[in-house]
């Protein structure tokens, strides 16, 4: 049974081997910034209804609410 999601392909290297998955309830992205806007920062939580990886360079990605990267980019820099 093929388990690849049909019409999809790597961000990385334009394979069509991607699998959908879960990266966890918990995820979490921390926008990069200086290491006082770091301590004090939030981070943004991940769709985990929405995690890919492809099997042959190993990348994995997700998608998040980009209002909330905004409001979060805004508020702590």
């Amino acid at each position: 049974m093929d388990q690849t999601v049909r019409g999809m392909y790597c961000l990385r290297c334009s394979s069509k081997q991607v699998v959908r998955g879960s990266i966890g309830e918990s995820a979490r992205f921390y926008p990069l910034r200086g290491f006082l806007k770091a301590i004090l920062g939030k981070p943004v939580f991940i769709k985990d209804e929405h995690s890919h990886a492809c099997l042959d360079c190993g990348l994995v990605w997700n998608e998040l609410d980009t209002a909330s990267l905004k409001e979060n980019i805004r508020t702590f820099g």
